[in-house]
């Protein structure tokens, strides 16, 4: 006699048994792995016109010997992204220049050690031991051997919320582009600030010291203009139109979430005038900020994809609508349907 008993499966409506085999279906598991994977739902760099702008600013400082660009805003204007898109577009434009990005975390920055680490950490070294000055030296040879491979003597930090440094990382700063100078190779900083934090920062500096150096290493401050241009808002839209999805077939990201709608002649682009509308009803109310913007266009796609068919189009009310769920309101889960 076995012991294995038969499985009971509780009985409920059709609509929760289909509900529960939809998401178990073997035959959806590829499109749902892509879907986890597409770049435009994760962390998708987009060019905008701001930050195009920003990048012509900041070449035009390193190119003629500045020592710094700080590229300022307020919260959620999208600076952390444009800082990737300028430094995508100088490695695009000049491959031979040695780049770095670093996000430093303030509370992991305590001491000499933490310090030096965080920045070879950033430049690609995962691995390192040491007293604060060897950690230091092994960070001032990696970037002298790489500069030296490329001819081209010249460094490029890229820094994420400089305003968070505290005065040590800062003195750890002019101390690394004082030793590079020594080598013959400049460090060019760019940052990102919150622009109210970064007038602080150097207004409330007065040690005529301290102020000459955060002036040396961060350079001049540009502003960030606001995404909401009828021009900004359509090459958005262009570059999301335009953006492959190599992992789904080479297809872009708008073919892939809408292929019946793309195949009859889709362009996000073409829904550029409706979407204007509803940023300048939205305006009117309040502050619209970059992350605002790419959060509606997410979620637009996303509600779009549920009905996907030839002739689609978003109009003002699907572009409000989305805005209202972007907007953290309370939306109450459905009912389950009752069985027949």
């Amino acid at each position: 006699m076995s012991d294995i008993q038969p499985v009971t499966v509780p009985q409920g409506s059709s609509d929760q048994q289909s509900q529960q085999l939809d998401i178990l279906a073997p035959n959806q598991r590829t499109e749902q792995e892509l879907l986890i994977r597409i770049p435009f739902y994760s962390s998708p760099v987009i060019q905008t016109e701001p930050a195009i702008q920003a990048y012509l600013e900041f070449k035009d400082e390193f190119l003629f010997g500045a020592s710094g660009f700080t590229l300022l805003g307020q919260r959620g204007d999208g600076r952390k992204t444009a800082l990737l898109v300028m430094r995508n577009l100088l490695r695009q434009e000049f491959p031979e220049v040695e780049t770095v990005t670093w996000a430093p975390l303030g509370k992991e920055l305590t001491t000499p050690t933490a310090r030096w680490g965080s920045l070879l950490a950033a430049a690609g070294y995962r691995f390192w031991r040491g007293t604060p000055e060897e950690i230091k030296w092994r960070l001032l040879n990696l970037i002298d051997e790489r500069t030296a491979i490329t001819g081209v003597y010249r460094f490029v930090l890229f820094v994420q919320s400089v305003e968070k440094l505290e005065w040590e990382m800062i003195q750890a700063l002019a101390a690394l582009k004082t030793n590079l100078q020594v080598k013959g190779i400049q460090l060019f900083l760019v940052g990102t600030a919150e622009i109210n934090a970064f007038k602080a920062m150097v207004e409330d500096t007065t040690a005529l010291d301290r102020l000459a150096t955060i002036r040396s290493l961060l350079g001049s401050g540009r502003v960030l203009r606001p995404l909401t241009s009828a021009l900004d808002l359509d090459s958005v839209l262009r570059e999301i139109d335009t953006s492959v999805y190599t992992e789904a077939g080479s297809v872009t990201w708008v073919q892939f979430l809408l292929p019946k709608a793309c195949k009859a002649g889709f362009k996000l682009s073409d829904q550029a005038g409706a979407f204007k509308v509803a940023v300048d009803e939205y305006a009117a109310n309040g502050r619209v900020t970059a992350e605002f913007i790419f959060r509606t266009i997410k979620r637009s796609l996303g509600e779009a994809s549920k009905n996907d068919q030839p002739g689609l189009t978003i109009g003002v009310d699907q572009w409000k609508k989305a805005m209202g769920l972007v907007l953290d309101g309370i939306v109450y889960l459905p009912e389950p349907k009752e069985g027949n």
